[in-house]
């Protein structure tokens, strides 16, 4: 993994955890990390799984394919259950990485992706507290 900071406090990783090399880049200025807990790990014949639970809040932020950083770690999202998500990790994770010293019941901390946090954030602000979303909030928010 290769690691880059900038001089506004932005970091881009670049490492290869698919068939493709994929790059993420992650803001950290705002950066509150959550604990949550490893609740079950499991093996299929091409990577391990890590179950993880966590904050109702910060779970909301967990989507299928998205991203979130473990103990700094910064992992492909496998599944989302209700209470759960999952991520997968492939041998080049567990080598080039601390994470496969973690086991069942661990507290690790936790991140969300930016994005979800940015859209999260930005639904806040458009989005009614009660009543109906109108054309009208959508043309104030720049919708054309």
């Amino acid at each position: 993994m290769l690691l880059k900071e900038s001089e506004n406090g932005v970091c881009c990783f670049f490492f290869n955890d698919t068939a493709t090399t994929e790059i993420y880049t992650l803001s950290l200025h705002d950066a509150l990390p959550i604990s949550g807990s490893i609740k079950k790990i499991e093996q299929n014949k091409n990577a391990y799984v890590l179950w993880l639970s966590t904050d109702p809040a910060l779970m909301s932020l967990m989507i299928k394919k998205g991203s979130v950083a473990i103990d700094g770690i910064s992992l492909t999202i496998s599944d989302v259950k209700s209470n759960l998500f999952g991520v997968s990790l492939i041998p080049t994770t567990l080598a080039e990485t601390n994470i496969a010293d973690r086991k069942t019941g661990d507290l690790v901390n936790l991140e969300a992706d930016i994005i979800s946090k940015w859209i999260n954030k930005r639904l806040d602000q458009i989005l009614p507290k009660s009543g109906n979303l109108t054309i009208d909030k959508l043309r104030q928010q720049g919708f054309s």
